[in-house]
């Protein structure tokens, strides 16, 4: 009997133990998970202030924090906004920003602009270390005007990390990889040459400029097809777009051979540029129109040289106007038709010269 009970205490003992190891073993791993979540969670938040940082000041930063954190980087600009976090969820972006993925948690942030004189739009690269290899299979002044604008855009690392370099592939073969400042000075006098069958790593992107490029084109990469100094038809994914500034093809490039829950990464981002980029244009037409009219009914008639600036003022306030209209009917009802994109992109440029010649006279200060 007596052995009986001592042989229950040490299998209740042996039981209790067991029971106290798994709880302490479960809390573990709850705490130790809350604990990743904080990390997590707090890593975002600081590179969302970074970014906000950034967009304000226009001082580029390397931002370091994510190799730090195993779980996968999540960026869908896909919702109401563009959200970053990890896994399959994330945190509003309250600037735009276009992010490359799949090839690094080490991010240099850069402010750019797209500049049209009475108007800048503002937004943030966040690039992880990159080779844009281009592979211009035209000789002509449309391809080098592609790889000069789509080159400006990026900025020059020589002096921060992660690098972004640029080089040519002909055939199986790619050059040496460069900085900004050093690859546009040699870009204009390369001639052209054969299509790319080289092997890419995860961290290289292709920037095919061919008139024959096609649907099927698809994998880390574009292949455009410039029309003119300023549009053209450009394909990635296996899907067809139209480029109306180099910022689209930047943008598209980022997000080639990517995906998320949400589908193909180059689409989503494409159209999260535009949608961000007709909403600021609409508002800054708006504004810009009305002050433009304004200062026009201000002028009192006189011998001075404002008086000059009148119609000139007026000219602007009219074309911004005329302009506005017929962006916000060409998103609704063309996105992708290249006839109502050319005539867009004429009112663009008819707007941008009515304040260029405010500019020139005086009137206005760049």
């Amino acid at each position: 009997m007596q052995m009986t009970y001592e042989t229950f205490k040490i299998i209740l003992g042996l039981l209790a133990s067991v029971f106290i190891l798994s709880f302490f073993i479960y809390y573990a791993g709850v705490y130790s998970q809350i604990e990743g979540d904080i990390q997590e969670s707090t890593t975002v938040k600081n590179f969302i202030k970074t970014v906000e940082d950034v967009y304000i000041s226009g001082n580029p930063i390397g931002f370091y924090d994510f190799s730090k954190i195993s779980t996968e980087l999540f960026y869908n600009p896909s919702g109401p906004a563009a959200e970053f976090g990890f896994g399959i969820s994330g945190m509003p972006l309250t600037v735009p920003v276009f992010l490359a993925t799949g090839a690094g948690k080490e991010f240099y942030i850069h402010r750019g602009s797209v500049d049209y004189g009475w108007w800048k739009f503002y937004y943030i690269l966040a690039l992880p270390e990159l080779d844009i290899i281009f592979n211009i299979q035209e000789n002509d002044d449309n391809a080098k005007t592609v790889v000069d604008d789509m080159v400006q855009l990026f900025p020059s690392t020589v002096y921060a990390q992660p690098k972004i370099r640029f080089g040519f592939c002909d055939g199986f073969t790619i050059s040496n990889m460069f900085d900004q400042y050093e690859f546009l000075g040699m870009a204009g006098s390369l001639g052209r040459t054969a299509g790319c069958s080289a092997f890419l790593n995860e961290k290289q992107r292709i920037v095919a400029v061919s008139n024959r490029c096609n649907q099927n084109f698809s994998g880390a990469g574009i292949c455009v097809s410039p029309i003119d100094r300023k549009t053209g038809y450009f394909f990635a994914d296996n899907e067809t777009y139209i480029y109306k500034d180099p910022l689209d093809l930047v943008v598209l490039l980022l997000g080639s051979g990517q995906r998320n829950i949400y589908g193909k990464m180059s689409a989503l981002i494409f159209e999260y540029k535009n949608k961000v980029f007709l909403k600021e244009l609409i508002f800054a037409s708006r504004v810009a129109g009305l002050r433009a009219m304004k200062i026009a009914q201000s002028i009192q008639p006189s011998y001075s040289v404002s008086e000059n600036c009148r119609p000139l003022f007026v000219r602007l306030s009219e074309k911004l106007t005329a302009f506005r209209n017929m962006y916000a009917d060409y998103y609704k009802l063309a996105p992708n038709a290249l006839a109502e994109i050319e005539h867009v992109q004429k009112a663009m440029d008819d707007s941008k010269s009515a304040y260029d010649n405010l500019v020139n006279m005086g009137c206005e200060l760049p």
